[in-house]
This record gives structure tokens, sequence and C-alpha cells, in this order.
């Protein structure tokens, strides 16, 4: 490779293969991007210019990736709003965006916790009552909910 052509042309098809999967946010791109450009450390410089097409192209957003992978979460994974938080920081989401898709998408933490024992606690069932309870806690305490719903949850399933 020589022109400037070619090491864009060589970022994008990595950028599309890289997308192929699931949408992925801008500073996971840099990322992939900047490690592929290893190869070719004189495709560094051109890493920016393929972020702002990809952009235009609508290939990345980052709007749209909070929204996906937040509805996916409530359906597949049910988590808190804080634990999502954290994980949509590690992927590189700023904080203002993250806030700004939280303020205007209210989520019912009672209902997401509510779900996410409903999917294990069959398997608890023949457990010691304390045993049970505990396994419960944890659970839930690992998916990020607060204790007061925890609390809520655990007893409004160990009612029924």
């Amino acid at each position: 490779m020589e022109s400037k052509e070619d090491y864009i042309h060589q970022l994008k098809l990595s950028a599309y293969q890289y997308l192929r999967f699931r949408a992925r946010t801008v500073h996971e791109m840099r990322t992939q991007l900047t490690n592929k450009a290893q190869k070719y450390p004189k495709a560094l410089p051109y890493i920016d210019e393929v972020i702002l097409f990809l952009l235009k192209e609508k290939y990345l957003n980052d709007s749209e990736f909070i929204k996906e992978y937040v509805r996916s979460r409530v359906t597949s994974k049910p988590r808190s709003e804080y634990l999502m938080t954290r994980e949509l920081k590690i992927k590189g989401i700023s904080q203002e965006d993250i806030g700004e898709y939280f303020n205007t998408h209210e989520l019912d933490e009672e209902e997401l916790a509510q779900r996410a024992l409903t999917k294990v606690i069959g398997r608890w069932q023949d457990l010691h009552p304390l045993k049970r309870k505990k396994k419960a806690y944890d659970y839930l305490a690992r998916k990020g909910f607060s204790y007061d719903i925890i609390r809520t949850i655990y007893e409004q399933e160990a009612s029924t």
C-alpha cells in the first residue's frame, strides 16, 4: 500500500468487518482501527477520517447504540440502570449521552429485577429458604439492583 486512498480503503474494510456482527461505539471503532493500523503505521493519520465517514454514513451512532444496548439488556439480560451505565461507559459512551438517554427513558427497576429473578429462582426451589434468599439477594446485587428493590422483589416472590 502506498497511497492515502489505499490506507483509507483498508481501514474502511476493517471497519465494515468489525461492524458485521453488531453495532459499535465510536470509541470501540477507534480502538479497533488503531489496533489494525499497527500493521501499517502510515494508516494511523487516516483513522479520524474513516471515523467521520462512518458517522456521516450512519454506520456509527452512539445515541442509537445506547438505545439498542439498553433494549437488548432489558429484554434478554435484565440489569439495573446503574450497571448498564457502567457498561456503556466502558464502551466509551460519554456520561452526558448516557444521562440524556436515561433522563428521557425511565426504566422500571422493580420490573427488571422481577424478570431477572424469575429467570433463575426455579433453580433454587429445593434449597433451604435462607440459602435460597441469600442466592436471590446475591444474584440481584450482581445485576446492580439496590437493596430496597431486592428486598421488595424477594418478598413478593416468596409470598407467591
